[in-house]
Parts: C-alpha cells; sequence; structure tokens
C-alpha cells in the first residue's frame, strides 16, 4: 500500500484503557505502526483516565498518536454534537458525553481521500453511524 492510501486508526479511549489496564499500550503501539491517530476530546479523556490509569500518561508523552485533532470548523462542530447526542446518547447538560466518539464519527463520516480512516472501539452502537469501510479526512 502506497503513503498516499494509507489508513489511520483512531482508537477510542476505552480500547486506550483497556491496554493500559493490562500494561500493554506497547503492543497497541506496534501493532498501529505509526498510523494511529486520536482527537483533542479522546486525548483529553485519556488525559482524565490516567489519573486511575497511569499508563497512559505515556501515550501523549511518547506521541505515537500524533498531536490531537482539533475539530473547529462551526458546521462541523455542530454535526460532532448532534451526533454525540443522538447516535451515542449524550446528554445536552453533560457536552463532555460521548465527545470523543462523536468527534472519531465526524472524521469518519468524511468521504474518503488520499487518507483512509477506521475506527477502534467498543461501542457496538458507533457501527450504524460510521462509515462501512471507513472514511477520510
Amino acid at each position: 500500500m502506497t503513503a498516499t492510501h494509507r489508513t489511520w486508526w483512531f482508537p477510542d479511549n476505552t480500547v486506550l484503557c483497556n491496554f493500559a489496564a493490562v500494561d500493554r499500550l506497547s503492543l497497541l503501539e506496534k501493532v498501529l505502526d505509526s498510523r494511529g491517530r486520536w482527537t483533542q476530546a479522546v486525548a483529553y479523556e485519556a488525559t482524565r483516565s490516567a489519573r486511575y490509569l497511569p499508563r497512559l500518561r505515556t501515550v501523549a508523552a511518547d506521541g505515537w498518536l500524533g498531536k490531537p485533532i482539533e475539530i473547529d470548523d462551526p458546521h462541523e462542530t455542530q454535526l460532532v454534537d448532534r451526533l454525540r447526542r443522538l447516535v451515542f446518547a449524550g446528554d445536552p447538560a453533560r457536552p463532555l458525553q460521548h465527545l470523543g466518539e462523536a468527534e472519531t464519527l465526524t472524521l469518519l463520516q468524511k468521504p474518503p481521500g488520499k487518507t483512509r480512516a477506521g475506527w477502534m472501539t467498543h461501542h457496538g452502537g458507533a457501527g450504524p453511524g460510521a462509515p462501512p469501510h471507513g472514511g477520510g479526512f
């Protein structure tokens, strides 16, 4: 596969926590093979989870998921909130609830270009909203 058709993988915070809980983040890093990415919300969730799973601190420090992707386009920000509430049943009074999932799904719903993306998640409910073969960004 050429570099112009590289597939990026987005693990959600629960995936990161599960690998951290069994001290196997190095395995996830190896499997991702420099193809891992994360959104700003997932990075924030991992920072919060690091209070309970200190190994998560190494993810940002080592940089193997790259710089967190920020969604700042007003149209995409509205889409993120709509997905957060409708697909993931996020509470309107808790704006951070399921924000990482909604940001990731927003990125995955973009039409594929030169870059394709896939999602590593524990959310079975994410399937209906995610493109069948991944999206692009």
